[in-house]
């Protein structure tokens, strides 16, 4: 039940940064994306303990996002590679106790896919309010409908608005 609720959390929250991101966020959605499925792909390729296709398929995840993050001015990126760079550490676990290993397995990746997630969903509303209200760049003209105040910042287009700002 549990993995069910997380499979249909988990497509929830990557479908939002394509219907409300740019460019950089559906791409970091789509690895994301694919770091999910190609993981129980290759989760048969083991070495000992260590499950060296998933730390591939995590190591290519986090640098993949390192290089968005590096490429654009998105936040939320970097906070994703800094949260895939600890899935791909706790795969350096497998080289201790057993137990610690099944516990890092289940409850660090577990905990940190949430992490991830929850960062992609609040990156996708902050891409939805940036692009909805203008602030894309300090010197942009305004959108159709809106007009600059005296400040500098843009009105949202009601007068009522505009006449608290006097």
């Amino acid at each position: 039940m549990l993995v069910w609720v997380l499979l249909i959390v988990s497509l929830a929250a990557l479908a939002a940064p394509t219907v409300t991101g740019a460019l950089q966020d559906r791409l970091a959605a789509g690895l994301l994306l694919a770091d999910m499925l190609l993981s129980p792909l290759v989760q048969h390729l083991m070495v000992g303990d260590v499950r060296w296709g998933v730390a591939a398929v995590d190591t290519a995840a986090m640098l993949g996002l390192c290089w968005l993050s590096l490429r654009t001015n998105r936040w939320w990126l970097i906070v994703a590679a800094g949260l895939q760079g600890a899935v791909v550490l706790t795969h350096a676990a497998a080289f201790g106790p057993t137990f610690i290993h099944n516990w890092t397995a289940v409850t660090v990746r577990m905990a940190t896919w949430i992490a991830i997630l929850a960062t992609l969903v609040a990156g996708a509303c902050e891409a939805h309010v940036v692009r909805r209200y203008g602030l894309d760049q300090p010197g942009q003209k305004p959108r159709a409908g809106t007009r600059p105040r005296g400040d500098g910042r843009k009105s949202n287009g009601s007068p009522a608005f505009d006449r608290r700002l006097r």
